[in-house]
């Protein structure tokens, strides 16, 4: 069998799910970000995300991302790319082998499964995405991270570059 991982599913399913083929996951990975970046992710007030985690009542960070959470279920481009990276996936409505079937738009017309695959489609959708983002996006994440750690250890990258005197 073929690597990747087995997600559970709200409705009791299991999700199989595969590394697509790199232009896939790119694919997805820059329909994502495209859809992020129309959205004025560079608009996200830290503070209010500060506020909304440490207890304040962080409305307009709740209300901004879950604006951004729409725009990308109703995306037509990151549907399209998610369902390509989802060509390998697995759908097990009762967890066994036996009741395998492919992830692709017909699974959820599947007249003797589609009330449960509809209810798990969202967690679907997510697991194939975290499957194949995890990697470009704990790369990226472990890079900023460290070179915000070098930026406070450095006073020349804190303030930075000093003039000739």
């Amino acid at each position: 069998m073929e690597q990747g991982q087995t997600f559970d599913m709200p409705s009791g399913a299991k999700l199989f799910v595969s590394l697509a083929p790199f232009g896939q996951a790119k694919a997805l990975h820059d329909a994502v970000l495209g859809e992020l970046r129309g959205k004025g992710v560079g608009s996200l007030d830290i503070q209010a995300l500060r506020d909304a985690l440490g207890g304040g009542d962080g409305a307009e960070a709740r209300n901004l991302l879950m604006d951004k959470a729409m725009g990308l279920v109703s995306s037509k481009a990151v549907e399209q790319s998610l369902f390509a990276c989802a060509e390998k996936a697995v759908y097990r409505p009762d967890g066994s082998e036996e009741s395998s079937r492919k992830v692709s738009p017909a699974l959820f017309d599947d007249a003797q499964i589609r009330e449960q695959a509809r209810a798990d489609y969202y967690m679907i959708c997510w697991s194939v995405a975290k499957a194949n983002l995890q990697p470009f996006i704990k790369a990226l994440f472990s890079a900023l991270l460290a070179h915000v750690d070098r930026s406070a250890k450095s006073p020349e990258l804190k303030s930075g570059p000093t003039k000739p005197q």
